[in-house]
C-alpha cells in the first residue's frame, strides 16, 4: 500500500505544480488585462478565463495540500481512549472518502452534461466541460489521497492527523 501512496502522493504533487502554473497565468493574465486597459486594449475575456482558471487552481491544488498536512484537524476528537479515537477516525475517513467520490462523480456528470449541451463560457466562447472533468479528476486524486492515507493509518493505528 505504501508503493500505491507514493504513487498518489506522486500524482498529487504533479496537479500541485499545474495548479501554480494555471495561478501563474491567471496572475499574467490580469496584469496583462490591467494594462490594456490603461492603453485602451483590454485582454477580451479576462473574466472568463480567471473565473475559470480559479477553479482549475481550487481542484488541482486540493490534493497536495492535503499531502503537504495542510489541513484542518479537530484536536478534541483525538483526545479520547484509544477505542474511541480509532472509531471516530474509521468514521471521519468514510465521510471524508464519500463526500469526496460524490463530489467527484458530480463533476463529472455536470461536465458530460455540458458537454452533450454544448455550453460555453459568456465572453470568449471557451467550451466548459473540460474544466468540469479537471474539477472531476482533482476531486477523484483527493479521495485516492484521504483513502490510502486511511487505510495506512487504521492499519498501523497511527493518529488521523499530524498536528499542524
Amino acid at each position: 500500500m505504501e508503493g500505491f501512496q507514493r504513487v498518489v502522493n506522486g500524482i498529487a504533487k504533479g496537479m500541485g505544480m499545474m495548479s501554480a502554473l494555471v495561478l501563474f497565468a491567471m496572475m499574467v493574465v490580469t496584469c496583462l488585462d490591467v494594462v490594456g486597459r490603461y492603453f485602451g486594449h483590454p485582454v477580451p475575456g479576462t473574466y472568463d478565463m480567471v473565473g475559470i482558471g480559479g477553479g482549475a487552481v481550487l481542484a488541482l491544488g486540493l490534493a497536495m495540500s492535503h499531502v503537504s498536512g495542510m489541513r484542518i484537524s479537530m484536536n478534541c476528537l483525538y483526545k479520547r481512549p484509544e477505542f474511541l479515537r480509532r472509531m471516530l477516525s474509521v468514521i471521519v475517513s468514510v465521510l471524508s472518502v464519500g463526500t469526496l467520490a460524490l463530489i467527484a462523480w458530480r463533476c463529472f456528470k455536470l461536465g458530460n452534461d455540458l458537454l452533450e449541451r454544448d455550453v460555453v463560457s459568456d465572453t470568449i466562447q471557451i467550451p466548459l466541460y473540460p474544466f468540469l472533468f479537471l474539477a472531476g479528476l482533482g476531486m477523484s486524486v483527493y479521495c485516492m489521497v484521504v483513502f490510502v492515507e486511511s487505510v495506512i493509518n487504521f492499519k498501523t493505528g497511527a493518529p488521523e492527523h499530524r498536528g499542524h
